[in-house]
């Protein structure tokens, strides 16, 4: 009896456990199905009548795993808020898994040994790198910071990349795009604040404000590196008497 009890009760555990495991692993692997199963984990929600629209196969992966979808959902979310670190680094495997699989495939199906002269296969590796350099450029530009330190790194080292990754990369020697300004503004407040300039404002009491710090600053920036960019600013007057600088 006893093991009949553990049974009832670890059987559906042990089945949302492996559900969730598995839309886990979708998530990691295929990005690009991901919104699809976001939609379909929606599908209870809808009247009865729409839900009699969708394709039966459709709807039976929303209702057994709606979920497990909800679920990895809401684990991305705080991963994102309560270690942001880990998310970038778990954000960046995702997308590079799929770059690194078809790279397997290039590798197992274009071969002389399956028919294919030396120039064909040359001619699939030069595509194959021309099209995984430019994924690879966006993908370490939407992550930025380190990431693109590294990929300077990697863009000169001509002489084991190849040279659709050498040629993309090193675009981000000195062509990086800007952040927006609403990001930089909210950088910005964060370390005046912080500053002793902002520890007297909090002191007095004065309201914590970009223009308690600056008369006016350009969202425009004169230069974007990638970890940095630089923006013209003039420091508010009365701050700058208050502290005696000059």
């Amino acid at each position: 009896m006893r093991l009949k009890a553990w049974n009832y009760c670890t059987g559906p555990l042990m089945a949302a456990a492996g559900r969730f495991a598995f839309i886990t692993c979708v998530y990691a692997a295929a990005p690009s199905a991901w919104p699809v199963l976001q939609i379909l984990a929606l599908l209870p929600l809808l009247p009865a009548g729409a839900q009699h629209k969708v394709p039966n196969m459709l709807a039976a992966v929303g209702n057994r795993y709606g979920n497990a979808i909800v679920g990895v959902a809401l684990m991305k979310s705080l991963a994102v808020w309560l270690m942001p670190d880990v998310a970038r680094t778990v954000r960046m495997w995702r997308r590079f898994l799929p770059i690194y699989l078809r790279y397997r495939w290039t590798t197992w199906r274009y071969q002389e040994a399956r028919g294919y002269t030396a120039q064909e296969v040359e001619g699939k590796w030069a595509v194959r790198h021309g099209v995984e350099g430019a994924v690879v450029y966006e993908m370490l530009l939407d992550l930025s910071g380190m990431y693109v330190k590294r990929a300077q790194i990697l863009a000169s080292k001509g002489d084991f990349m190849p040279e659709p990754w050498v040629r993309r990369l090193a675009a981000m020697f000195d062509s990086m795009p800007p952040k927006p300004w609403n990001a930089v503004q909210w950088a910005l407040l964060r370390d005046l604040q912080a500053s002793p300039a902002g520890r007297l404002r909090e002191l007095q009491g004065q309201p914590m404000l970009l223009e308690a710090f600056l008369e006016t600053v350009e969202p425009a920036p004169m230069a974007s590196a990638s970890i940095a960019q630089v923006h013209g600013a003039v420091l508010n007057k009365g701050l700058v008497a208050e502290l005696g600088w000059r």
